[in-house]
C-alpha cells in the first residue's frame, strides 16, 4: 500500500515538473531484470490466478506485489533526490523505529490498536487457563527496534570507542538488551553482525578483535549473573546458541525449534509432495489442492500426510518455511538460488565501492546505515534466518 501511495503521488508530483528522473541501465537493473526473468519463467510454467476464478494455481496476488515493487525499485534507481532530501533519510529511518516500537507497545496493552495497527501482541487463554509466567514469549517490535538501533549507532560510531562514551554505552547496552528481551536467537545474531561490520568499516580488524574479546567477556557476565539472578525467560532463550549457565528448559525449547525447522526442510526437500520442480522452481504461487488442504486441516485432529502435527503442515503447505535457500528453492529453484547468492555477492561488492566512496564525507553514516545490512545479508538470509519474497 505504501509503494502504491508512494508510486501514485510521484507520478503527479512528476507531471507537475516537481521531481524528475535520470532512466540509465546499471548492474544494479541487470540483475533485477534478471530476478524478474527468473520469476516470470516460472509463472509461464505456473500461471497462478485467484481463487475464485477457479485456476489450478492461486497466489496470483504475491506477483501483483512483486509488480509493484519492481517498479518502485526502478522508481528509486532513477529517481534524481537533492541532497537536502538525502539528509533526511537517517532522521526519518531512526523516527519510524521509534513509532513501530510506540505502536508495538500500546498494542499490547490495547488490543484494538494492536488489531488496528497490525501489531503482534500474545494471546492471554481463558480465565481460568493457568499461565506459565516462566516460560519464553516474544516481543517483535522491541527485537526489531534493538536491531535498528544498533545499526544506528554503528552508522555513527565506532562501536568500540562508543563504548568509552557514558551516553553511547548506555545506547549500546539499550540495543542490546531490547533485542535480547525481544526472544529472537536471529535477531541478536543480527545485532552482532550488525556491530561486527560497523567496527571493521570504522576500526579495522584490529577494532575487531577487540570488540570480540570484550564481547565473549560481557557473554561470561551474563553466564555469572545468570547464576546468582536468574535472568528473565525471553534473554536466555535469546542465548542459547552460545554457551551459558542459561537453564535448561529454555535450552531444549530452543533446540526444539531449531530441529522442528530442520525436519520441515528435510522433508521439502527429499520429497516432490510439497514442491514439484526444484531445480527452476514452483513459483510465488500454490496449488488449488494445496489451499484446500490448508482449509481442512482445521478441522483435522492428529497428524497430517507427512505425519507432522498440523502447524507444520500448514506450513508445509504454505511455503512459509523460516529459511532463505529453502523458501527459494520453492519460488525458483536451486538454478534461481545460484542466481540469488550471486546477485547477493555482487550487491555486496557495490555496497562496499560506495561505502568506501562515501568515507571521509558527511555521507559516510548514511552509506553505513543503508550499507551494513547489505554487507551481513547473505549470510544471515543463508544460515540464520530469510524468505524470499522479502529477500527479492
Amino acid at each position: 500500500l505504501a509503494q502504491v501511495l508512494v508510486l501514485g503521488f510521484s507520478m503527479l508530483f512528476f507531471a507537475a515538473r516537481k521531481i524528475s528522473f535520470r532512466p540509465k541501465i546499471t548492474e544494479l537493473e541487470w540483475w533485477m531484470i534478471g530476478l524478474t526473468i527468473m520469476i516470470g519463467q516460472v509463472y509461464i510454467r505456473n500461471p497462478a490466478g485467484v481463487s475464485v476464478v477457479g485456476t489450478d494455481t492461486v497466489g496470483g496476488k504475491a506477483y501483483v506485489i512483486y509488480g509493484v515493487t519492481l517498479v518502485s525499485a526502478f522508481y528509486l534507481c532513477w529517481l534524481v533526490i537533492d541532497q537536502k532530501d538525502v539528509k533526511r533519510i537517517f532522521p526519518l529511518v531512526f523516527l519510524g523505529s521509534i513509532i513501530s516500537l510506540g505502536v508495538g507497545i500500546l498494542g499490547k496493552y490495547v488490543p484494538i490498536v494492536g488489531y488496528m495497527t497490525g501489531a503482534n501482541f500474545e494471546a492471554t487463554g481463558s480465565a481460568t487457563e493457568v499461565q506459565d509466567t516462566k516460560s519464553a514469549t516474544r516481543f517483535v517490535e522491541l527485537a526489531l527496534f534493538g536491531q535498528k538501533l544498533s545499526l544506528f549507532i554503528a552508522s555513527l560510531k565506532n562501536p568500540l570507542r562508543a563504548a568509552l562514551n557514558p551516553f553511547w554505552l548506555l545506547m549500546i547496552f539499550i540495543s542490546v538488551g531490547a533485542v535480547l528481551y525481544g526472544g529472537f536467537r536471529s535477531g541478536v545474531m543480527a545485532v552482532i553482525l550488525t556491530y561486527v561490520v560497523g567496527t571493521w568499516y570504522r576500526g579495522g580488524f584490529a577494532s575487531v578483535l577487540v570488540g570480540s574479546v570484550l564481547g565473549l567477556g560481557a557473554i561470561a557476565v551474563l553466564a555469572v549473573a545468570n547464576l546468582v539472578y536468574p535472568l528473565p525467560p525471553n534473554i536466555q532463550r535469546s542465548l542459547t546458541f552460545l554457551p551459558g549457565t542459561w537453564e535448561q528448559r529454555y535450552i531444549d525449547d530452543a533446540q526444539g525449534s531449531t530441529d522442528w525447522r530442520v525436519e520441515i526442510w528435510i522433508e521439502v526437500l527429499t520429497s516432490d509432495r510439497w514442491i514439484k520442480n526444484k531445480f527452476f522452481g514452483d513459483g510465488l504461487g500454490f496449488s488449488k489442492a494445496n489451499l484446500e488442504y490448508v482449509k481442512s486441516i482445521k478441522n483435522m485432529h492428529g497428524t497430517g500426510i507427512s505425519g507432522f502435527d498440523l502447524h507444520r503442515e500448514t506450513i508445509l503447505a504454505n511455503g512459509d518455511y523460516h529459511s532463505g535457500p529453502v523458501s527459494t528453492i520453492r519460488v525458483i529453484g536451486y538454478v534461481g538460488l545460484l542466481f540469488l547468492l550471486i546477485f547477493q555477492i555482487r550487491l555486496m561488492v557495490l555496497t562496499h565501492r560506495q561505502i568506501l566512496r562515501c568515507r571521509g564525507t558527511e555521507w559516510y553514516p548514511l552509506s553505513l546505515l543503508i550499507g551494513i545490512p547489505i554487507m551481513w545479508q547473505p549470510v544471515f538470509f543463508h544460515v540464520f534466518f530469510g524468505d524470499f519474497r522479502s529477500e527479492a
